[in-house]
């Protein structure tokens, strides 16, 4: 389930990454940043999800050392956010919008990526009126550039 690579960043400055989302299926809050290489397969999904998917087999939860983590139901399998395998990142609520009639909150974080990689997937995770859905996935490498 390997993607295209979208772009290039690197690990010499911050990437910001941001995501507008309709109001129609409730306030959302909050919303994580989700990067790995292997995303579907860590988030043990089947397939990528396309393009707004609803999930009930895991949660973001914040640990007490000011990190977030997955945990799943099913198994009470906790996997911390801040390794090389996984990063989970909180977005802030930027600013909402009127557009077309609907109203759009925007998100928004800027993250430091630690190390190069040749491939690594992000998707954001979000929970609206009690319902958490996961995103698409987009692919990008990380260089050492200045």
């Amino acid at each position: 389930m390997r993607k295209d690579i979208s772009y290039i960043t690197s690990t010499s400055g911050k990437t910001d990454f941001f995501i507008s989302i309709s109001e129609d299926i409730g306030w959302i809050e909050p919303v994580f940043l989700l990067i790995s290489p292997h995303l579907a397969e860590l988030l043990r999904i089947d397939q990528e999800p396309s393009p707004f998917i609803r999930l009930s087999h895991f949660e973001v939860v914040s640990l007490a050392d000011n990190c977030y983590a997955l945990h799943f139901f099913d198994s009470d399998t906790v996997i911390r956010g801040d390794s090389k395998e996984l990063k989970i990142v909180k977005l802030q609520h930027t600013s909402r919008e009127q557009m077309l009639g609907k109203t759009y909150s925007f998100f928004c974080t800027s993250y430091q990526l630690p190390e190069t990689s040749d491939y690594e997937e992000y998707g954001f995770f979000y929970t609206a009126n009690n319902i958490s859905y996961l995103t698409s996935f987009s692919a990008f490498a990380v260089e050492n550039y200045r």
